[in-house]
């Protein structure tokens, strides 16, 4: 792992400690499962996915209200109202290089937090949420959620 890649594992688990959100390192194994699994769907840049290639269920997506200062309440209250099936698992795992280790977190302690963690990693083009069960249990992608930084900073999740 190159020393950017160990400093920003290092920076979002003291971003975690500072919010007091449990995690734990998984296996880099959890890493390159999620990396071959998710090969096929990359688009153009590494950090698009073409969801016709990969969804069967309609798409749930976040859009701002246009003109309206984004802040830590208003996220909070879309990502609610999105009802996010991902978020509706205890634990997930957040994925945010494909040369780090994913970290298995608790999903209501890191649901109150993404817009703080959206603001402080700001520089990472895309992270994503997996669902932990069906990867830890099934080696199985089921839900997750893709959070595109510019495209959240343009007013969607």
């Amino acid at each position: 792992m190159s020393h950017h890649q160990t400093q920003l594992l290092s920076d979002i688990c003291t971003f975690l400690e500072r919010f007091s959100i449990s995690y734990q390192s998984l296996d880099f194994e959890i890493t390159e499962y999620i990396n071959h699994s998710l090969t096929p769907f990359w688009r153009g840049s590494t950090s698009k996915i073409d969801w016709e290639l990969c969804s069967t269920t309609p798409v749930q997506k976040i859009e701002f209200p246009f003109f309206t200062p984004i802040d830590a309440q208003i996220t909070q209250q879309l990502i609610e109202q999105a009802n996010f099936r991902v978020l509706q698992h205890r634990q997930i795992i957040l994925y945010f290089s494909g040369m780090s280790s994913c970290l298995l977190l608790e999903s209501s302690e890191f649901q109150n937090t993404i817009f703080y963690f959206m603001d402080e990693f700001c520089y990472l083009d895309t992270f994503f949420i997996f669902a932990a069960p069906s990867i830890l249990e099934h080696q199985k992608i089921s839900d997750f959620l893709e959070i595109q930084l510019f495209q959240y900073f343009c007013g969607h999740i």
